[in-house]
């Protein structure tokens, strides 16, 4: 049951960051902004991937996505 929490932890805070990349992408309008945007939804749609799939998405780029 654990799991499940933080597994929808991880989803919330995932998704946040999207939220938060494509909110500044929309006010900027700034390509940058943009692709910070795209790489937190990857990290996002990441979440429902199999574990080996998911491997496809790098830490750097969840590091990233999250600190936007």
């Amino acid at each position: 049951m654990s799991e499940v929490v933080q597994l929808k932890t991880r989803q919330t805070r995932a998704w946040e960051a999207y939220v938060a990349a494509r909110d500044r992408a929309e006010q900027t309008r700034d390509i940058t902004d943009g692709i910070a945007a795209g790489r937190a939804w990857a990290v996002f749609i990441a979440e429902f991937l199999p574990p080996e799939q998911r491997s496809l998405i790098t830490v750097k780029e969840a590091d990233r996505a999250a600190r936007r």
